[in-house]
């Protein structure tokens, strides 16, 4: 987005923020969940590129990289990676010193922190050294109802959904979620399995962004394709 902004990926990712805004017509966007069903490879760039357009149209966004285990948008969007996401709900503490302004105009970001008890800003605990056991706190649902009052979208990067329930108790706390599919790379076994698991935390599914259905020999093209609750497309 910021460094091609004429290029097809980013009038992927405007066409993507279009789909959003039509889809949800109040002021404010729904906190949404990014996730995968397996892989990390593209989810963390639709992230970031989906919140800078959002940006670039006018609206407040924050970006939440709640994929404690294997966090990567503070690489993205050239931030410090704590203190964050994992020091905030191990404390009893206000988010907003968490939240960093990125370089882009209208964007925060709140990054994942540090799972290392001593790095915390609360004494050392179970919790505290466990994604899962932090991920599950009343601290969680708290923060999102207090970044969607702040902002106007809320996007929230998760881990994959086929591996540790991470991605459950977050699909569980926010408003929709949004699936990443690799083309040529996820299973469509894969792909259900996830859609079957995320349905069951009650919180809708809104579609499928299909990642690198066209992509070059060098790399450059990601197509974003949408899909409804009915099923994500992929390719095996």
């Amino acid at each position: 987005m910021l460094h091609a902004p004429d290029s097809d990926a980013a009038d992927a990712y405007r066409t993507l923020r279009a789909w959003l805004q039509f889809t949800h017509r109040e002021r404010s966007l729904p906190s949404l969940l990014v996730t995968s069903p397996s892989s990390r490879k593209t989810q963390g760039a639709v992230t970031a590129n989906l919140g800078i357009a959002l940006a670039q149209s006018g609206l407040r966004a924050i970006v939440v990289d709640a994929d404690l285990r294997e966090p990567g948008l503070h690489g993205l969007l050239g931030a410090p990676p704590a203190p964050g996401l994992s020091e905030l709900l191990a404390s009893a503490g206000d988010w907003r010193p968490y939240a960093i302004k990125t370089g882009v105009k209208g964007l925060d970001l709140l990054p994942a922190g540090s799972l290392d008890p001593g790095a915390l800003d609360a004494p050392e605990s179970a919790a505290g050294r466990d994604p899962l056991g932090l991920l599950s706190s009343a601290r969680l649902p708290w923060l999102i109802r207090q970044l969607e009052a702040h902002y106007d979208a809320v996007l929230i990067q998760g881990p994959p959904a086929l591996g540790p329930a991470d991605a459950f108790v977050l699909a569980a706390q926010v408003s929709a979620v949004a699936l990443v599919i690799e083309s040529g790379s996820t299973l469509v076994r894969r792909a259900l399995q996830a859609l079957a698991l995320l349905r069951n935390a009650q919180t809708p599914v809104l579609g499928a962004i299909l990642t690198q259905a066209r992509a070059s020999a060098a790399g450059a093209g990601v197509d974003l394709h949408l899909g409804g609750d009915g099923g994500p497309a992929a390719e095996a």
